[in-house]
């Protein structure tokens, strides 16, 4: 993309690419000739984008933009992301020099180029925060980018503004903090929020959910989703029937079967009820266990579709409104229903109620609730009463009340079971329940049957239908003999009750298989007389006997269990350990938020009180309090009052705690929850844990541990030189070099740079005695002195001396800095997929690097010959980080115990060559050297002794290059089409041509787009039908043959697999224009005083493609000739004059145009002939010898004008006349008519128009005239039209009129409105002349009325509010209307009472005015003040009246704030402590870390915990009462903690000699000088604990210091301290977990 971008022409060259990911560009260094300026260059770079602009593929919808970089760019990796905001800070261009602040004129003139600035931001001219800075606001991050990375560090000179010694850039970018516009206005306004919230629910209820709730009503009733139903489930239930019992089983079916043959009639009794049209209920009424439900649901209506059961015992037992509400939508199957949408809605009813004495409406009683689910059931089962109707029905055309009507059986039923079941309990959901089947009854909507066991059901549904009897079914015990058939069927097994039981017969005798063996049942009889017929307790007997027990011992056990289940009832506490948890965890809840609460209530008093936190705690607290309920949970269910009164209460404490309402016990409980939260707010507006400060264990960190070693050295690679091995070189050999030491075994530890495995290397017998043979050899006085051995390593790795013993077996010192043996770097190319490019291709081509990262290759590109080289360095995988390139000093690459050594791997690393190729010919890229992290360098190239040879096919790559073809259309386009006549073929005109040269042979591939031209748009591109054409060229000039007419668009071209590019114009139009057709008219050409014809003109309509020819023969006596006539339109006009009056014929032969020649036929529309024949007037001349003519003998000369006319002459159409002179004269005179002007005056000047004038302006309401001038035979009689025109809105027109005896006449003037009036006489009469409809232009007056000035205040009845303390006078803004300057009075009254003061403004130029009242005239409270008088420039004037518009204004005294302390220097971690004056709560306004933030303070002290260091500067402060704002400057300078690192705050542990000494570095932060204190400690053992040996206390005034150290021990700083801070801690022995441990 650089290669790209940077043009061909330009003489420089690319040395580095310093791409950055972060900003989404690069850095681009080159060099460039010294006669040539970097300006040129970013010319030519800008110039070569803007014409061929260059898109990335990461922003496809932005163009590449380049820019020369003025300043020194700050490359770094920190988590700093580009913003559209940048900060300049003005800073001097040599340290200890003074900075210039920059104007915005001069920033915007030199940040403009890089793009649109929408804001400059200029430092407050109160900060004080140094250095200088401003914010610039750009419109697009690329902007703000670009600009950054130009200028950052850029000086700018004295000539640019930045001062005498020059003013240097740091460039930054800054986030912007954005306002929470919506959510405080919501928060802000709840009086207009919630009704829309409510609003906005009830109409999503409306449209949303009732057609959802009224399909689950239906799915519910007629149990279509239901899986019992489902053909699949059926089947299922068929097969298993033998091994699951899906239903009754056979002997409950026997025992019932036995109690439905005794109640058949009562059964088709009810089944006749349902067939009929009668609207009243069906009651069925009989005590519980009679079988009720199962006779009418199991018997009556079994094959009944369509039928809704509703419990009302279900819905009479919840508790609650909300739970009477689920259950009944439950037993309808109305969902969803948000039961507690109900008790919120009254809540907050209650709530405005309260505060408003007016209900709003927003909740719903039950009756209302019940009414609407009950309502929605009843639409619900009408819809499905006509599911089943068909429009092919004969009675379809009913409507659908008649049609329920007339067919009974198509309504739904409804069974309402326990009806009147508590008949004390909620009479008002039985009386809606009846109410609504009584609706349902009577508008033939479904039949209902009730189920009761309370006789007094009539009472209730008597209200509902009270003239209706209802049909009543009464089912009672069963008899004694019925209820021993039903124990029979029970106990036969599903044997027919009428059947005979035999106890006698033997199992499996086969002896009659209708009887069964049953227990012995001779006490049934007295039994069931005890136990009664109820069916539910015959049912449990039958049970019992059936499972082997007697009928006395069945009815005594069922006589004891119920006996046990009325104490467990009613005597027993009602307590089962499952509902323990629940009750645990709903407390356990309300414990933690009862926390949560109290931990807001804490933050509020830090940040104060603010209206999110109140709502919060309100939504929770109802979420809370109206759920609970839902859980049944014993003892936690409330009843609704109950928790509408707590959650009233819960309202008004989070109103106390969250408003922070003062209360007498406020202190104590703050002071118990601060035991439990101990953090505080810090400068930074954030709470933080002061211990968490205090206690920063990062300030003193790290350890030096020195230990002893004996005497006597070795060294393995001292100097560190590389080694790396490969197939040339397979063996590393390394200097081991000895000292004082003649060693007997020596052990070498090798870490596999793969897995970091350890490998120990043993030096063996052989290599000792060598190493032994050599120190006699280096012996000086009998003394072994320093020698080298050269070990030969031949596995790659990390090497290191891990023992080394001397002759006494005693350890000898080493180091153990380690050894790197790493394969060779190598590198190779990628064979690309193809060798052929075309010109502007990318190269795409891949360079393989292999080595240990970073690696650096060097390769060369050779284009026709030349060559250049270029280099990549830093070759590394993502993501890898090479210790070589850190900041740390050598020593922190020793080895260490867990040392990792896998980076020193040696790893592929693919480099991408995507240039772009710009030059035809041959190319050749070629790998020439390649190095590694440690420089072990593999070159490619022969030296310069060694012979040449070629490379390997895989360290090169070549490319042939070739130019690109371009095609255009010439002489054709859109505008200039070809034309050939149908039929007839043409060549398109293709021109193929190549940039340099011309390819003769070579073949291109022409492919275009054809269109007929019916399918052409109206824009003449192509439509819908598109054709695809292509031909191919064989040898240079051959171009495509063409006939179809239509549009043809070239749209590409190739040559060798290269495509061309398409230059316009590339379209080309080809026409069968239609064959030429003519038209003629002729008409003769008759004389002007015979009135003969002398010739023909002949009109000739053409039809065709100009120029036309027209050939036509001329008959005469003579002969005849051929003629012809060129016509470049399509239509022309011949005339044909001959000279010579005779006969004449014209015959027009044939007519050609651009395209076709056609002959005309011989018929007479080509035919014309003439006869051609040779060839009178009155003149009158008046006294001005001007000519006039009568054409006719009764014609008239109209005249005008006075004066004598005189006959001329005379003649007629063949011959003149004479005039007679005796009465060839007369003249004409006239009576002067009536005039009108205006009597002149110096009001009243004329205008550019004729006969208009212009009166000077005046103000409304003035009294004005003027007088005109009458000239004729009076009385005079006058007309005008008086035309007002006002500034806005349409004219008004008055037509008024006047008489007059005298010359003149006054006419007074409209002035009661402003505007322009136009006086127009428009008729004068006199006693000679009427009005003259034909009289000149009349005469105008025209006068301009201005508007009285007007003043008024912008924001009339506003509260202005000032300061004593403020500088500037508050403004209050106006508006005028007229022409300035204004002249103004204020009446300024003081609350006081005291006689009003008028404060004047002479002179205002302009109509929107800032009004500063000097504070000579206000006084310290409220004053009123308002407008008494405006005049403008024009003399109007316009006094108010009192009572008007006003404004107040308010003056208050300023707050202010006082230090606790007179210092100013305060450390990390301590408070800084104010005392306010004023009213609470207070706003203080402070800097700190150069970003202004603002605090509030509920009490007179304001205090803050320094959590960093930096400059805290209070700007100002304001309270409540007044709202001033007093401005401050109270600078207090927090200093940081002083803070040492030993040996750069890691465990170090170094090895010496005896009588050695090591440095011990000391690196100190904070303000010098500095005070340390350390120990010296025992080196920690294994089970030992570390002892302090000695304490040391030194002082450094630098920030660093070295001690030399040479006993053995631990040591470590315990305490530091520096000129404003200290810092101690009493930890002596241990390792720190966040310290790094390195070992010398």
């Amino acid at each position: 993309m650089v290669k790209r971008a940077l043009p061909s022409d330009v003489p420089m060259r690319v040395t580095e690419i310093l791409p950055r990911l972060k900003d989404g560009g690069a850095f681009v260094k080159f060099t460039h000739p010294a006669n040539v300026a970097p300006k040129d260059i970013e010319r030519a770079v800008s110039k070569l984008l803007a014409e061929k602009p260059i898109k990335p593929f990461f922003s496809p919808f932005r163009n590449v933009q380049a820019g020369l970089v003025k300043g020194v760019p700050w490359l770094e990796d920190l988590q700093r992301y580009p913003k559209n905001r940048l900060r300049i800070e003005f800073v001097p261009k040599n340290p200890g020099e003074e900075a210039v602040e920059l104007s915005q004129e001069t920033l915007y003139s030199m940040f403009r180029r890089y793009g649109s600035i929408s804001e400059i931001t200029s430092q407050p001219w109160d900060s004080k925060v140094f250095p200088k800075y401003a914010y610039v606001d750009f419109g697009f991050v690329r902007d703000a980018i670009m600009a950054r990375n130009c200028l950052h560090g850029f000086v700018v000179t004295e000539e640019l503004g930045g001062g005498k010694l020059g003013t240097k850039f740091r460039i930054s970018y800054e986030r912007r903090t954005k306002p929470h516009r919506i959510w405080d206005w919501i928060t802000n306004h709840p009086r207009i929020v919630i009704p829309v919230i409510v609003a906005l629910l009830t109409g999503v209820t409306v449209v949303v959910f009732d057609p959802i709730r009224s399909f689950f009503i239906k799915a519910h009733v007629s149990q279509k989703y239901r899986l019992s139903n489902s053909s699949v489930y059926r089947w299922l239930r068929k097969q298993t029937s033998d091994i699951f019992a899906l239903k009754r089983g056979e002997d409950e079916q026997a025992g019932l079967n036995a109690v439905w043959s005794h109640q058949k009639d009562v059964i088709e009794r009810i089944q006749a009820w349902l067939m009929e049209t009668a609207d009243t209920f069906i009651v069925v009424q009989g005590p519980r266990g009679s079988g009720k439900r199962e006779l009418v649901l199991e018997q009556a209506l079994k094959d009944r579709q369509n039928v809704l059961v509703i419990d009302c015992k279900q819905i009479i037992e919840a508790r609650g409104e909300s739970a009477i509400i689920k259950k009944m939508a439950a037993e309808v199957g109305y969902r969803p229903i948000f039961s507690w949408a109900n008790s919120m809605s009254s809540m907050i009813d209650l709530a405005i109620q309260s505060t408003t004495g007016v209900k709003a409406g927003f909740s719903e009683t039950l009756d209302s609730q019940l009414q609407k689910i009950l309502q929605t059931a009843a639409g619900a089962l009408q819809s499905l009463d006509l599911d089943s109707r068909s429009k092919h029905d004969s009675d379809a055309s009913l409507p659908p009340d008649a049609y329920l009507e007339a067919h009974p059986e198509k309504r739904a039923v409804v069974v309402i079971d326990n009806f009147v079941y508590r008949s004390e309990d909620n009479t008002l959901v039985y009386e809606k329940i009846a109410d609504w089947a009584a609706a349902l009854v009577q508008s033939d909507v479904a039949h209902v049957i009730f189920l009761t066991n309370d006789s007094s059901y009539t009472k209730v549904l008597s209200k509902s239908l009270p003239d209706r009897v209802f049909r009543h079914v009464a089912l009672g015990d069963l008899s004694p003999e019925v209820a021993k058939w039903f124990i029979l069927g029970h106990v036969s097994g599903g044997a027919a009750p009428h059947e005979k039981i035999d106890s006698g017969a033997k199992p499996g005798s086969g002896e009659n298989k209708a009887l069964v063996q049953v227990p012995d049942l001779t006490e049934l009889d007295d039994c069931i007389g005890t136990l009664g017929g109820r069916l539910t307790d015959l049912e449990y007997l039958a049970r019992r006997i059936k499972a082997g027990q007697s009928p006395k011992q069945a009815v005594a056990e069922i006589t004891e269990q119920s006996a046990s289940e009325i104490l467990k009832m009613f005597l027993l506490p009602k307590m089962t350990p499952r509902l323990l948890p629940r009750r645990f965890y709903a407390c356990a809840i309300y414990v933690g938020l009862f926390g949560w609460r109290l931990y807001d209530y804490v933050q509020v008093q830090d940040n104060g009180a603010h209206a999110s936190y109140f709502f919060k705690w309100a939504f929770i607290d109802a979420v809370y309090l109206f759920s609970l309920p839902q859980l049944r949970i014993p003892w936690l269910e409330l009843s609704s009052e109950f928790v509408l009164i707590a959650f009233m209460a819960t309202v008004f404490s989070d109103w106390w705690l969250m408003y922070n309402i003062p209360l007498p016990f406020q202190g104590w409980l703050l002071a118990v929850l601060k035991v439990f939260y101990d953090k505080e707010l810090a400068i930074s507006e954030h709470n933080v844990k002061l211990s968490s400060i205090l206690h920063n264990s990062s300030l003193i960190m790290g350890k030096q541990i020195i230990n002893i070693l004996p005497e006597g050295s070795a060294f393995l690679n001292p100097e560190r030189r590389p080694f790396c091995l490969s197939p040339d070189h397979p063996v590393a050999t390394v200097p081991l070099f000895f000292n004082a030491t003649v060693p007997i075994e020596i052990e070498l530890v090798r870490f596999d740079l793969d897995t970091n495995a350890q490998e120990l290397v043993k030096l063996g017998r052989r290599e000792i005695k060598e190493i032994t043979r050599q120190s006699t050899t280096c012996m000086v006085d009998g003394l072994v002195t320093t020698y080298r051995y050269d070990v030969a390593l031949k596995k790659p790795g990390a090497y290191r001396l891990n023992k080394v013993l001397d002759e006494y077996k005693l350890e000898v010192q080493r180091l153990t800095q380690p050894t790197y043996i790493v394969p060779c770097p190598k590198a190779r190319v990628r064979n690309a997929e193809s060798s052929t490019r075309c010109l502007g291709d990318l190269s795409n081509l891949t360079l393989e690097v292999e080595g240990t990262p970073p690696l650096k290759i060097h390769y060369s590109r050779t284009i026709n010959g030349k060559d250049h080289s270029f280099h990549f360095q830093s070759l590394q995988p993502e993501g890898f980080s090479s210790p070589l390139l850190s900041s740390q000093p050598l020593t922190s690459l020793m080895l260490s115990p867990d040392a990792d050594f896998t980076w020193a791997r040696s790893q592929k690393v693919p480099v991408g060559l995507n240039e772009s190729m710009n030059n035809a010919g041959e190319w050749q890229y070629s790998v020439d050297q390649v190095y590694d992290a440690f420089g072990n360098q593999v070159s490619y190239e022969p030296s310069e002794d060694q012979e040449p040879r070629p490379k390997s096919k895989d360290l090169y790559q070549n490319f042939v290059v070739r130019e690109r073809p371009r095609a255009t259309v010439v002489g054709c386009d859109l505008r200039n089409p070809l034309k050939i006549a149908k039929g007839q073929v043409t060549k398109l005109p293709v021109e193929i041509r190549h940039p340099g040269n011309t390819l003769e042979s070579a073949s291109h591939t022409v492919t275009w787009q054809f269109s007929p031209l019916d399918s052409l748009t109206k824009s003449g591109d192509h439509g819908n039908v598109i054709k695809v054409g292509s031909f191919t060229t064989k040898k240079a000039g051959d171009k495509p043959i063409i006939s179809e007419p239509g549009l043809y668009t070239l749209k590409s071209i190739t040559c060798d697999s290269c495509e061309g590019e398409i230059e316009e114009p590339s379209s080309c139009l080809l026409l069968n224009p239609l064959e030429p057709t003519l038209a003629i008219r002729a008409t003769e050409i008759p004389d002007n005083c015979a009135g003969n014809s002398v010739g023909l003109r002949v009109d000739m309509d053409l039809v065709g493609t100009p120029p036309f020819t027209v050939y036509y023969n001329v008959i005469e006596k003579t002969g005849t000739r051929q003629e012809s006539v060129l016509i470049p339109n399509l239509r022309h006009q011949l005339q044909l004059k001959p000279s010579k009056a005779e006969h004449y014929e014209y015959r027009f032969t044939k007519v050609r145009d651009a395209v076709y020649t056609v002959k005309l036929p011989p018929t007479d529309d080509y035919y014309l002939e003439q006869d051609v024949k040779p060839s009178a007037k009155a003149f009158f001349m008046d006294g001005m010898r001007n000519i006039r003519e009568a054409l006719s003998a009764n014609d008239y000369i109209e005249a005008q004008e006075p004066g004598i006319y005189q006959i001329v002459r005379v003649e007629d159409f063949q011959c003149p006349g004479i005039v007679d002179p005796k009465a060839n004269l007369f003249e004409l005179k006239w009576f002067p008519r009536p005039e009108l002007s205006l009597v002149p005056a110096d009001s009243i000047q004329p205008a550019e128009q004729k006969h208009k004038f212009v009166k000077k302006e005046i103000c409304e309401g003035d009294v004005d005239g003027f007088e005109v001038a009458l000239k004729g035979s009076p009385p005079y009689h006058v007309e005008y039209e008086v035309r007002f025109k006002p500034k806005t809105g349409s004219a008004s027109v008055a037509r008024k009129d006047f008489d007059a005896v005298l010359g003149k006449a006054s006419v007074q003037m409209d002035t009661s409105k402003a505007g322009v009036y136009s006086y127009t006489f428009s008729a004068l009469s006199d006693n000679l002349y009427n009005n003259d409809k034909r009289q000149p232009t009349p005469l105008t007056l025209e006068q301009t009325v201005h508007p009285k000035p007007s003043a008024s205040f912008v924001k009339p009845g506003q509260t202005f509010k000032s300061c004593m303390a403020d500088e500037t006078d508050q403004r209050i803004p106006i508006k005028l209307e007229g022409k300035a300057p204004f002249y103004l009075e204020l009446e300024i009254k003081h609350q006081s009472g005291t006689f009003p003061e008028v404060y004047r403004i002479p002179n205002i130029q302009s109509s929107s005015y800032d009004i500063r009242i000097p504070r000579q005239y206000l006084k310290l409270g409220a004053q009123q003040i308002r407008i008494r008088k405006v005049r403008d420039d024009r003399g109007c004037q316009l006094e108010t009246e009192v009572g008007g518009p006003v404004v107040q204004f308010q003056l208050y005294d300023s707050p202010a704030i006082y230090p606790l302390e007179q210092r100013t220097d305060y450390c990390v971690g301590e408070r800084i402590s104010y005392t306010l004056s004023g009213t609470p709560p207070f706003e203080i306004n402070y800097q700190f870390g150069g970003k202004n933030m603002k605090a509030k303070s509920q009490t007179t002290s304001f205090r803050r915990v320094a959590e960093s260091p930096g400059e805290f500067t209070i700007t100002s402060i304001r309270d409540k009462a007044s709202e001033c704002r007093a401005t401050v400057n109270l600078t207090r300078t927090i200093r940081p903690m002083p803070a040492v690192r030993i040996s750069k705050g890691r465990v170090v542990q170094v090895d010496i000699h005896e009588g050695s000494e090591v440095e011990i570095l000391f690196d100190f932060e904070g303000t010098p000088p500095f005070e340390f204190t350390y120990t010296r400690s025992t080196n920690a053992r294994k089970g030992q604990k570390s002892q302090v040996i000695e304490t040391r206390h030194e002082v450094s005034e630098g920030y660093s210091k070295v001690i030399m150290a040479s006993l053995e021990g631990t040591y470590q700083v315990v305490a530091i301290r520096d000129r404003y801070c200290a810092y101690s801690t009493g930890q002596v022995a241990g390792k720190e977990k966040s310290q790094q441990k390195s070992v010398y």
